[in-house]
Formats: C-alpha cells, structure tokens, sequence
C-alpha cells in the first residue's frame, strides 16, 4: 500500500510538472509567432469575440405563449427548484426518507471535541479568492482576512454550529446565476439554462470544517482496498 502510494504521488507530479512546463512552451509560442496580425492583435480578437452579451430571451410556456419577465424567472426557478414533496417520490426516495427516520438516536454523538484552528487553517488554505462570492458579496480573501481579525470570533460561531447540530439558514440562502447550455437552437425553454448557486463563503468554510471532521469519523471505517472516491 505504501508503495502505490508513493508511486501515485511521484507520477501526479511528473504529470504537473510537464503539464506547467508545456503551458510555458506554448505562451512562448504563441508570443514569438510573427504572421499577419501582431500577438496584441491575436489577443484583441480572441477578447472580441469572447465578449459579446447576448440578449436575454423570455420563456414560452407548454402551449407556446410567451411569458412575462416575472413568469419566466418563476418558470426557472420551478424547474430548477421543484418543491421537496413525497407525492413525487420514486421508490428510492420513498425508502431513503424512511432509513432516515430509523438512525438510533444514540448513535448521534453529543461529545465530539470542538473545532481547532488547525483545522481552520487547513480550510483556509484551500479557499480560492478567485471564485464568485455569494448573496454577501464577500470573497474568499475578504472572508480569510475578517477571520485572521478575528479568529476567537468565528471559532464561536462554528463551534456553536457543531454543538447545537444547527447551519444558519442566511448560510443556506444562494445567489442564483442562470447560464445559457451551449449550442441550444431554442432559448425559450427552461431546459435550454442551467444554473449555478452561489453560497456564503462563510458558511462554505464552516460546511468544510464538518466535512473534515465527518471524514475523519468515517475514513477509518472504510475497507482498506477502498481507492475510488477518497480524498486526495
């Protein structure tokens, strides 16, 4: 086992360090090639053609009527969001509530330890500043910033959330984004979108903290020919 590890680990970074050394060739490729059109005229016209907004299109509905604004973003939001009710379920869903509903409540433990700032360091470390915010407009670098100002603060909080088994829901609440799917010949449909959420920052870091800490009940439990679907 440690050997395959070790191997797994010596190729990926073989494999990382050719991929960044081939990205370096071609950008000094790409600089040095002189044709008809300059490199700054190459990146103009990649910019051109990449920034074009198109217009948003209202949705029509089942028989074809086009439907206002307001319709149209309830249609999305149905069709996205479809309210949670059993009478839709299929057998799976039927049989996953009711396993729910017979975990032993002994089996819920009230004595795992706090949060330690390891732990949330480790978490910060893996934030990327660069991904879009949620409803709070703060990014990642903002939120890591407030934390370091305040770390016995935020420590509170999310020690709060593990003890009272509890996730505010203003941490649940997502700034929805609607993108167009690629090479759709109709843009009046719903299925012609797909959508992206956008959550707290904030309450991303304190969901990696319970997954850290679910992980590290579970891991040890796993059989230990278990490869696919483990942390890296």
């Amino acid at each position: 086992m440690p050997y395959v590890i070790a191997e797994y680990q010596k190729t990926k970074l073989e494999y990382s360090e050719k991929a960044e050394k081939a990205q370096i060739e071609s950008w000094k490729e790409f600089c040095t090639t002189q044709e008809k059109e300059s490199m700054w005229d190459k990146i103009y016209r990649v910019i051109k053609k990449t920034s074009g907004r198109q217009e948003d299109m209202l949705l029509r509905d089942t028989a074809g009527n086009t439907l206002s604004p307001q319709q149209s973003a309830e249609l999305l939001a149905t069709t996205f969001y479809p309210d949670d009710s059993e009478s839709t379920d299929q057998p799976f869903h039927a049989e996953l509530r009711e396993k729910t509903k017979e975990i032993p409540r002994e089996h819920l433990r009230d004595n795992d330890p706090p949060f330690t700032t390891v732990e949330l360091d480790l978490v910060l470390q893996a934030m990327n500043p660069k991904k879009a915010p949620g409803p709070d407009g703060f990014t990642a670098d903002i939120c890591g910033a407030a934390i370091q100002c305040e770390r016995e603060v935020f420590m509170a909080i999310a020690n709060k959330c593990l003890s009272f088994r509890h996730f505010p829901s203003q941490w649940k609440t997502a700034h929805v984004v609607i993108l167009r799917k690629a090479s759709k010949e109709d843009y009046t449909h719903p299925k012609s979108y797909r959508p992206i959420g956008l959550l707290s920052v904030l309450g991303k870091i304190v969901e990696k903290l319970m997954v850290a800490r679910l992980q590290w009940h579970i891991l040890p439990t796993l059989n230990k020919n278990q490869y696919g679907f483990m942390p890296l």
